[in-house]
């Protein structure tokens, strides 16, 4: 059969109206001539949004180039295979409608078929456009060659299909799988690779987007059971088994496209997702597949750090290996792994305090190997870290099995300077020396990312240098050289945005008068310690310092705020917010995400050495689950803590792993509690739910609303069918009618967009908005929940509570955090239900006993919190100026 094209373009559409008039532009502006030598195939999977129209439109505009197909939505492989039955030309590629094709792709690929009459497919290197312009890092591994064998030149792998064009003639037996949700590429192009294993390489770039306001596909696909579950099987597995047919072995081509997918879920934990039997099947899984690849694929993989070497094979023989060093050279067995040298140390945080630097950071311990380090100065001196254990998160690198970690240890050291110097990491082994590689966390100030950034202490100046630190004499000449020096390099990045905030942050900084504080909860919401300390510094009316409330634009409590303070509140992420961000002094919030220390996110980069402020964490609730996984010394910069109760403190001090020190905790109270004591309480016939949320039950962020998107499986979840069962209970809404009682459903603001799943009737109301907290604590009179931290404050007022734990064996599986010191049915400020039933009964003892805590619950009450006085900003302003009366202002 004569083919009517060149070329035949396949893209499914979803949802994609934002970007799709791009994508077809950039095959309509072919050099190689759109109208005679190509065909767009347009399948549009059932987009809910205007994608059609666009589609319509470029159909009637190029009725003989153009086919236009409607389906229900069926995913993009159904798609892609209509695309396949439709397509007229000599060649097919299928491109995903974000991304483009740049102008001479398809001209190249012609030359290249022409040239080489044995190759089927020619492979194009990625380009990210958008939010990202680098080169996709599989890019490296191409040598240079425009035509390779894949069974000789095993490193040419490609994953995505978008970025392939294909002989017709020998796709026409294949077919993108249903079985898989992701990496149906990977399987399908590798399927083709194996039969036709000659392969046209181009120069030209496939241009993938990078979306600004959007998470990346592996962010998304790592929140779903396909990732872990189908992946490793219907791709993996049956790729191993393809390449055995075929060539009766494991190919090396099919070993080195495993080590480099596999690479993407070493440091990624599949309990967050999967229940424990799940996650064995998923270790069990990968382990086989491991087992294919020789120990020589993962010992030369370039792109692995020495960790994931260590870890990948501690992970495929189930054991901690033995390594040794030989000529300055790490090795298992007689494999050569990486240089001893470039064994990295992180350093996560830096505090400065005139002119002593306290470190804070982690290095591997390895058997036999490295068990201690040293700092070393220009004069030889070795200064001595103290050592301690780490959360285990920061078990670094694997999370697949942590049974096979290298230990990781955190190790504490403070530097003290009095003259210039140079600060270099050592190691000793057999009575030598070893110099070890200095890296730096996302968490740091320095980075690796762009080494130009400078450090101010009292009288030095700290930089970088050769894997190490340098310190200088701090004058007015060795600073203007450093910050031209690093202006001067970020025009060179082309790191406009970065140049111009750090140049109005200086300029600022010239004129700044009084220090600055910023205030804040969350984005999107006030209401809560932030909202409570800020009006108390504002009834304070503090004339030597700036005080600012900062809130999302789109929040009900900005209007408010503005209006009762027109000069102090910030809109998140202004312009004007930016700059005073970089000039504070002190940052404080009820939140410890990073939105609130790191303004900038990757553009910190470039600019986090102007971040001097010191952070103080007013906290969101009590903390009584063990934390330190999320929050600690090397993963937060904080310089104080503020807690309700010695217990509290404790656990922060000498329960868990934080390891922040002993003066950053301080027992103060809350600054809302001061709230809830002063103000009249307009006490209703109410009862509030407020559970916390499952990591596990809840989808990837919105970025653009900060908030989760709707899972429509949620309905089929034991969370949903508990608390719907509870609020439409016959007996309980009997119960309600007769004393004439409410009930009032606050999810947690992760859970906010399931509310709709939820049956609704007269005496139940759903909490939608924003949410007062302190209001509703005040004017309800029982609060049932089931692990949330809220129900300290309302026994705090003396209120009863019903905690309801219906899955207590297996809510810490997969969340955030660890079990605490906390015991709900020895430490509880009421009884513990673990079905409706009993819940009911209990809520109807006490509308019958009118709502009265039981005197066992009140004295553990008592007992716990330290103040009860009204006094908790008093305190909380005290602690400050401690930590600010002796800053070094730089």
């Amino acid at each position: 059969m004569t083919n009517k094209y060149k070329f035949s373009v396949i893209i499914p559409v979803y949802k994609v109206e934002k970007y799709l008039r791009e994508t077809i532009e950039s095959v309509i502006n072919q050099s190689i001539g759109f109208k005679k030598y190509i065909q767009i195939i347009l399948i549009n999977d059932g987009s809910p949004d205007n994608s059609e129209k666009i589609c319509i439109e470029y159909k009637n505009k190029y009725p003989n180039n153009i086919i236009y197909y409607k389906q229900e939505n069926s995913g993009v492989s159904v798609a892609r295979n209509k695309g396949i039955e439709l397509a007229e030309g000599e060649y097919i590629n299928f491109l995903d409608s974000d991304d483009k094709w740049s102008k001479d792709s398809f001209a190249e690929a012609q030359n290249l078929f022409e040239k080489y009459n044995d190759i089927t497919s020619v492979v194009f290197p990625m380009k990210f456009f958008e939010k990202s312009k680098k080169e996709h890092i599989i890019n490296k591994l191409y040598k240079g060659k425009d035509k390779i064998d894949i069974r000789e030149d095993y490193s040419y792998i490609k994953l995505q299909s978008c970025s392939v064009i294909f002989k017709k003639d020998i796709i026409k037996s294949h077919k993108f799988t249903k079985e898989l949700k992701i990496s149906e590429d990977v399987r399908f192009n590798t399927e083709i690779f194996l039969e036709h294993p000659i392969i046209g390489v181009a120069k030209s770039f496939y241009l993938y987007r990078k979306r600004k306001d959007g998470t990346s596909a592996l962010q998304t696909s790592i929140t779903k059971k396909t990732w872990y579950l189908d992946t490793p099987k219907y791709c993996y597995s049956y790729l191993i088994d393809l390449s055995k047919k075929k060539y009766n072995k494991v190919i090396k081509y099919i070993q080195f496209l495993l080590t480099y997918d596999l690479k993407w879920r070493i440091d990624i934990d599949p309990e967050t997702v999967l229940s424990k039997e799940e996650t064995t099947i998923y270790q069990d899984t990968l382990r086989k597949v491991i087992n294919n690849i020789e120990d020589d694929i993962i010992s030369n993989f370039k792109l692995y750090s020495p960790y994931e070497k260590m870890y990948l094979l501690n992970f495929k023989y189930n054991k901690i290996c033995s390594y040794k060093l030989k000529d300055n050279s790490i090795f298992y067995e007689k494999l050569k792994l990486f240089e001893a040298s470039n064994i990295p140390s992180f350093i996560d945080n830096m505090y400065i305090n005139e002119d002593n630097i306290d470190i804070y950071m982690k290095f591997p311990k390895i058997k036999n190997i490295i068990e201690k380090i040293y700092f070393k100065d220009s004069n030889g001196q070795k200064i001595i870290p103290k050592y301690y254990t780490l959360d285990d998160n920061n078990l670094y690198p694997g999370k697949i099995d942590k049974k096979i970690n290298l230990e990781y240890i955190g190790a504490h050291v403070t530097i003290k300077l009095h003259q210039p110097t140079k600060l270099n990491l050592y190691y000793e082994y057999q009575n030598k020396e070893y110099k070890i590689k200095l890296e730096y966390s996302y968490s740091s100030t320095l980075n690796n990312n762009f080494k130009y950034l400078y450090l101010k202490t009292k009288h030095f100046l700290l930089s970088q240098e050769n894997n190490g630190l340098k310190a200088i004499k701090k004058n007015a000449i060795n600073t203007f050289k450093y910050e031209l020096r690093c202006s001067f390099k970020l025009l060179l990045k082309k790191q406009f945005a970065s140049f111009i905030y750090r140049n109005l942050a200086n300029i600022y900084k010239m004129f700044k008068i009084k220090p600055i504080w910023i205030v804040s909860d969350r984005i999107q919401a006030a209401g809560d310690n932030g909202q409570a300390f800020f009006e108390y510094l504002m009834e304070k009316k503090l004339k030597n310092k700036k005080i600012y409330f900062v809130i999302g634009k789109n929040s009900k409590d900005y209007k408010i705020l503005k209006n009762k303070y027109p000069n102090n509140i910030l809109m998140h992420k202004t312009l004007k917010h930016k700059i005073l961000f970089l000039n504070s002094e002190l940052i404080l919030s009820s939140q410890a995400d990073m939105y609130v220390y790191n303004l900038f996110g990757t553009g910190k980069y470039y600019i986090g050495d102007l971040y001097n402020f010191k952070y103080v964490f007013l906290q969101h609730g009590v903390t009584y689950n063990d934390l330190s996984p999320w929050l600690n010394i090397n993963s937060r910069k904080i310089d104080l803590i503020v807690t309700t109760s010695e217990r509290e403190r404790n656990s922060f001090i000498n329960d868990f792993k934080y390891n922040y020190p002993e003066q950053n905790i301080v027992v103060t109270g809350f600054a809302r509690y001061d709230k809830l004591l002063n103000k009249t309480r307009n006490i209703q016939n109410q009862i509030v739910i407020m559970p916390t949320w499952r990591k596990k039950l809840v989808s990837e962020i919105d970025l653009n609303t900060g908030l989760r998107k709707y899972d429509p499986n949620f309905k089929k979840t034991d969370y949903f069918k508990f608390y719907n069962g509870l609020i439409n209970n016959e007996k309980l809404l009997c119960e309600l009618k007769k004393y004439d009682y409410k009930i009032k459903f606050i999810p947690h603001p992760n859970m906010m967009a399931q509310l709709k799943d939820f049956a609704s009737n007269d005496y139940v109301y759903f909490e939608k908005g924003n949410v007062n907290y302190s209001e509703e604590f005040k004017c309800n009179k029982i609060l049932i929940t089931d692990y949330s931290s809220v129900f300290f404050d309302f026994a705090y007022l003396k209120k009863p509570i019903i905690y309801t734990q219906f899955d207590s064996d297996d809510f810490y599986n997969g969340q955030l955090y660890n079990k605490g010191y906390f015991d709900f049915k020895k430490d509880g400020y009421g009884e513990v239900t673990t079905n409706i039933e009993d819940t009911v009964n209990l809520i109807i003892k006490y509308i019958e006993n009118d709502c009265q805590i039981d005197k066992k619950y009140l004295n553990r009450v008592q007992d716990f919190f330290k103040y009860d006085d009204s006094k908790n900003c008093e305190r909380i302003y005290e602690a400050i100026e401690k930590i600010t009366g002796g800053k070094n202002n730089i």
